[in-house]
C-alpha cells in the first residue's frame, strides 16, 4: 500500500494550509482529544474546527452566547471541545 497522497489530497492539503498562513505559524495542533482538530497560532488564534478566533473571542463564545456551529450545546461532544479549547489557550497564554 502506498503511503503516497493523491492529487486532490496534496492539493486539498496545500489550500488547507494556504488558508491557515494568513494566521501566523502553528504552534501546537491537538488531535484526537474531539471530533475537531483545534490549531494554536503564534498571532494569539486558536482555531476550531473552521473557526478561529482570539481567546477573548472564543472566551465570549463559549460563556456568553448561545450561538452553535456544527456540535449542538447539549451534545456531550460540546463538552469535550470546550476541554480541548481549554489545552489549546493554555499553550497559547504559555507563550504570551
Amino acid at each position: 500500500m502506498s503511503s503516497k497522497l493523491s492529487v486532490d489530497e496534496e492539493l486539498l492539503n496545500l489550500l488547507l494550509n494556504h488558508r491557515d498562513a494568513k494566521y501566523g505559524k502553528i504552534i501546537k495542533t491537538i488531535i484526537d482529544s474531539c471530533k475537531w482538530t483545534i490549531k494554536v497560532f503564534d498571532s494569539n488564534i486558536i482555531k476550531i474546527g473552521c473557526k478561529y478566533k482570539t481567546i477573548k473571542e472564543w472566551e465570549d463564545w463559549f460563556n456568553n452566547s448561545t450561538e452553535e456551529f456544527d456540535t449542538k450545546r447539549s451534545d456531550p461532544e460540546f463538552d469535550i471541545i470546550y476541554k480541548s479549547y481549554l489545552e489549546a489557550k493554555d499553550e497559547l497564554i504559555k507563550l504570551i
